[in-house]
């Protein structure tokens, strides 16, 4: 099982639309996730092949990407 699967699962089990998700990422485990609809968030260290994949890129790396994501989802 690979996370997209898993998310796509997960996210059917608790009866929530994967469109309305924001999934974020940083690396090549990430890239089935990135496949499943909903808008898509790469942390600034990922991948080139995440970063094409994504609706977003943060300018921070790592945590610092995701506590952007998270300011800016607060707002």
């Amino acid at each position: 099982v690979d996370k997209g699967l898993g998310v796509s699962l997960v996210m059917r089990y608790l009866d929530l639309y994967i469109e309305k998700a924001v999934l974020i990422g940083d690396g090549e485990n990430d890239e089935d996730m990135f496949l499943n609809p909903g808008f898509k968030i790469a942390l600034a260290n990922a991948t080139q092949k995440l970063k094409r994949l994504a609706n977003q890129v943060t300018t921070k790396p790592s945590t610092e990407g995701v506590r952007e994501v998270l300011e800016k989802l607060k707002a």
